[in-house]
């Protein structure tokens, strides 16, 4: 099982849905790192590792998380192909 930290409320640099962190189930996290700033999502059927290309690719945001689904958004900065997407980002 794993918690994802991302971005609830936009900034400059981050975009709503921005992937901060990626950490084991029950991880203690910051003060800073809660509402209404941040929120945690917790992935049931997933370690941290199988999770790190969230972080790898920067133009990946979070859009929503079911019980059956992570559903990711490609931020507008530049094109992304299909062909660009690694076997995981387009399975997910």
């Amino acid at each position: 099982m794993a918690e994802i930290l991302v971005v609830a409320v936009p900034g400059r640099s981050s975009p709503r849905g921005t992937v901060v962190a990626i950490e084991p189930a029950g991880h203690a996290w910051g003060r800073e790192e809660r509402p209404p700033t941040f929120r945690v999502l917790r992935v049931m059927d997933a370690a941290p590792d199988d999770l790190r290309y969230l972080m790898r690719r920067p133009n990946l945001v979070v859009g929503r998380l079911t019980e059956t689904r992570l559903d990711l958004d490609i931020v507008p900065d530049r094109p992304v192909t299909l062909s660009e997407l690694t076997a995981a980002e387009r399975k997910v």
